[in-house]
């Protein structure tokens, strides 16, 4: 079922999403990512139907479907939690740093080649 905690966690990162280009790369589809998991998490209820009737030709199946969207949705959840909160979180710490890559960019330009 949908996990409450894991979409608050993902929108505590959304704050930071505004932070640099990554971030608003991300942000549009940022959601759309994270509700992809809980849709086809709530497909296994239609699948755990189908396998729910033992002996049954599609039974084995049904239950290779739920194995298939289980692994896919926890792969999702590892990236869309974990590998992109860690872009978005290292993206942060890089403009609260030094600022937008561009701006920084800028800057080093004009110390390097000063007009």
């Amino acid at each position: 079922m949908y996990n409450y905690d894991r979409r608050s966690r993902a929108s505590l990162v959304t704050a930071e999403l505004k932070d640099g280009p990554v971030g608003r790369a991300l942000l549009p589809k940022w959601n759309d990512l994270h509700d992809l998991g809980y849709d086809l998490e709530s497909t296994l209820k239609d699948y755990d139907d189908a396998a729910h009737f033992q002996g049954g030709p599609a039974q084995r199946d049904a239950e290779g479907m739920i194995k298939k969207i289980q692994a896919v949705t926890k792969e999702l959840e590892d990236f869309a939690t974990d590998k992109l909160n860690a872009l978005v979180v290292a993206e942060a710490n890089f403009v609260k740093k030094y600022g937008e890559p561009s701006e920084y960019a800028d800057q080093m330009r004009a110390k390097v080649f000063p007009r």
